[in-house]
C-alpha cells in the first residue's frame, strides 16, 4: 500500500498564541522558525477548554457532547453516585492512530491524553499520560517498552507523568519538576522516534500547563494577585527558552519529508472573579437541598439534595458542570414537567 508523508505532532498542553505568538516569539527561535517557514494560527479550542476532552476531540473530529467527556470526571451514569475519573477506554470513537492501524500503519504516541491503563493492544506504541499513577507498573505498550524508558533515565521511577498536587506542593518544587518533566518526557521522545517504525508520531507535555496554572499570577502584571519584583517574575522566559531547545532537539530528528506540527488543546489566561455555581442554583429555586448548608464552602457529595424537588445542580471542577435531573431518565427526576421553565424565577 503506497502510504503518504509520515505526520510528527508536539503538543504542548497549554500553550498560548498570546505567550508564543507576541510576549515571547523571541524567546523561542525554533516555534518562530516552523512559523515563518510554515503556516500558523489562533485555534478554537471545544467548550470546556480542558485537557482531557481537548486532546481526545482533536484526535477524533469529535465534539465532547459526541465522546461524552467533558472533563477530568464525568457522571458515571444516571444515578446520583457521583463523578469517575476518564480513563483510555472512556473514548469510544476511533481516533486518528485507529484510522491509520487499519491501514497498516504504526503509531508512537508519548503522553498523549487518556492513555492511562494502556491499551491491550494498539498499532504501534504507546507510553501514559498524566492520568497514570506514580506507583503504576504497567504503563506502556508493548510493557517491554518500559525496559527501555527506565533504561534511558536511568531508573524505574525517574519519567515523570505528571506532578503529583502541584497547586500546593510548593512553587520552587513545582517549578523543578516542570523543567525535569520536560527534559525527560522529550528524551525519552528522542530515542523512541529513532528507534521505531513509525507512520505516526505525537507527544504530549502538560508541563506548559502546570507551569501556567501556579505561576501565571507571578507573570502577568494583569492579574489582580500580580506583585511586582517577585522572584518568579522570569520563569515564563526561562522555561520557554529551554522548552525551545528540547522542541529543537527533537525536531531535528523528524525526517525532512515528514509534515510537521506544533500544537496546543486550549490556552490560558487570568482568572478575574467566579460564581458559585450551586448558590446560584439554589437561589433560583433549582437546587433543593434537604437542609441548608451553614459555615463556608462544603463539597457537593458531602450536602444532602431533595432529588424529587431538584432540576440541576453543579459538579466536578471550576469550570461549571451543570447537570440536569430529568424525569424517566434519573430516578427522583422531578415530578412536575416543566421544572425549568417556571415563570416565578428569575433569569440570569
Amino acid at each position: 500500500m503506497q502510504h503518504g508523508p509520515r505526520v510528527a505532532v508536539i503538543g504542548l498542553d497549554c500553550a498560548t498564541p498570546t505567550l508564543l505568538f507576541d510576549d515571547l516569539r523571541s524567546e523561542v527561535p525554533t516555534i518562530a522558525k516552523l512559523m515563518d517557514n510554515g503556516m500558523y494560527g489562533d485555534l478554537a479550542s471545544i467548550t470546556p477548554p480542558i485537557t482531557v476532552p481537548a486532546w481526545a476531540c482533536g484526535m477524533t473530529g469529535q465534539t465532547p457532547g459526541q465522546l461524552g467527556i467533558y472533563g477530568f470526571r464525568n457522571r458515571k451514569d444516571a444515578t446520583y453516585d457521583g463523578l469517575s475519573i476518564v480513563h483510555s477506554g472512556s473514548v469510544k470513537e476511533p481516533a486518528v492512530w485507529d484510522a491509520l492501524g487499519a491501514n497498516g500503519m504504526r503509531s508512537l504516541l508519548i503522553g498523549v491524553p487518556p492513555s492511562y491503563p494502556p491499551p491491550a493492544d494498539f498499532p504501534g506504541w504507546r507510553v501514559g499520560c498524566f492520568l497514570t499513577p506514580p506507583s503504576s507498573d504497567r504503563y506502556a505498550y508493548p510493557q517491554d517498552l518500559q525496559a527501555e524508558i527506565e533504561e534511558e533515565l536511568g531508573g524505574k521511577d525517574r519519567y515523570i507523568f505528571d506532578i503529583p498536587n502541584f497547586r500546593k506542593a510548593g512553587s520552587d518544587v513545582t517549578l523543578d519538576q516542570v523543567f525535569k518533566m520536560t527534559e525527560r518526557r522529550f528524551r525519552v521522545g528522542r530515542r523512541l522516534i529513532q528507534n521505531k517504525p513509525w507512520d505516526f508520531f505525537m507527544l504530549c507535555d502538560i508541563a506548559p500547563d502546570r507551569l501556567h496554572h501556579v505561576f501565571w499570577q507571578y507573570v502577568d502584571p494583569a492579574h489582580p494577585l500580580h506583585e511586582p519584583g517577585n522572584k518568579y517574575e522570569g520563569v515564563f522566559h526561562d522555561y520557554y527558552r529551554f522548552l525551545d531547545r528540547e522542541l529543537a532537539s527533537l525536531i531535528e530528528l523528524i525526517p525532512e519529508d515528514a509534515v510537521t506540527i506544533v500544537m496546543s488543546d486550549h490556552g490560558a489566561r487570568p482568572m478575574m472573579g467566579g460564581l458559585c455555581f450551586n448558590d446560584w442554583l439554589i437561589q433560583e429555586g433549582y437546587l433543593v437541598l434537604d437542609e441548608p448548608v451553614d459555615g463556608g464552602p462544603v463539597p457537593f457529595k458531602d450536602v444532602s439534595v431533595d432529588w424529587s424537588r431538584t432540576a440541576a445542580w453543579g459538579d466536578g471542577g471550576y469550570y461549571g458542570r451543570l447537570f440536569l435531573n430529568v424525569k424517566g431518565r434519573e430516578d427522583e427526576g422531578p415530578q412536575a414537567t416543566g421544572h425549568l421553565s417556571g415563570g416565578s424565577r428569575r433569569r440570569p
